[in-house]
């Protein structure tokens, strides 16, 4: 399998770069039996890395990102007697059937020459979806597109845009988005539809979703 390579790449490289690198680093020694550029390194490290590797700003992005919008969430869910959660309850009752019934009926991607873009060369996004038993007004589809590495592993995390949405005198809706590469390189990218709800705190949090 594809992640199974990916997986056994990375190993080999770690592994190449303990024993070429770290190792005889760590083993060479001065006139004074100390490995100084070992020792120097390290000091590097933890100049430039400790600022992003410890506990206080474990915490602060524990705080900012998990438990404060899960607290504002909360206070949101439960104004009026709960009724945005009984809402989302019922929605998500025979949310699976229908999102079953979604269909992508067309697709079209210009500008880009197989997954390599040149960097201020934009891409368009063109997608026309059936949406079988779904309203317009719940679905969201998205552009995940991002720079990779030999590997295939995306270099960062890939950014997610919204394509925008137009109805169309034939049934179903067109989807539309224009994406400017910020650098040159190879990308990966793919569209995904996914069902969306006022009371979800991610489009993901129902697990379901269409990629095209």
């Amino acid at each position: 399998p594809k992640d199974a390579q990916n997986d056994y790449a990375d190993a080999e490289s770690l592994y190449s770069l303990l024993e070429n690198v770290v190792i005889p680093l760590y083993h060479e020694v001065d006139e004074h039996k100390l490995p100084a550029r070992w020792i120097q390194v390290s000091k590097n490290s933890m100049k430039s890395l400790t600022a992003m590797y410890n506990s206080a700003r474990m915490l602060r992005d524990y705080l900012s990102k998990g438990y404060l919008p899960a607290a504002k969430r909360r206070d949101r869910l439960a104004e009026n007697h709960w009724q945005l959660l009984h809402e989302l309850t019922q929605w998500e009752q025979d949310l699976p059937s229908r999102f079953a019934s979604v269909n992508v009926e067309h697709i079209e991607i210009r500008g880009a020459d197989g997954f390599t873009m040149l960097c201020g060369e934009p891409i368009t996004v063109n997608l026309h979806l059936h949406l079988g038993e779904m309203k317009a007004e719940e679905i969201e589809v998205q552009l995940v597109i991002g720079l990779v590495h030999g590997t295939g592993n995306f270099l960062s995390t890939p950014t997610v845009l919204p394509l925008n949405a137009q109805p169309t005198e034939n049934e179903g809706m067109d989807y539309s988005i224009t994406y400017t590469p910020t650098k040159n390189g190879h990308y990966s990218y793919g569209i995904r539809v996914v069902p969306v709800h006022p009371g979800l705190s991610s489009p993901l949090e129902t697990g379901l979703m269409l990629w095209a």
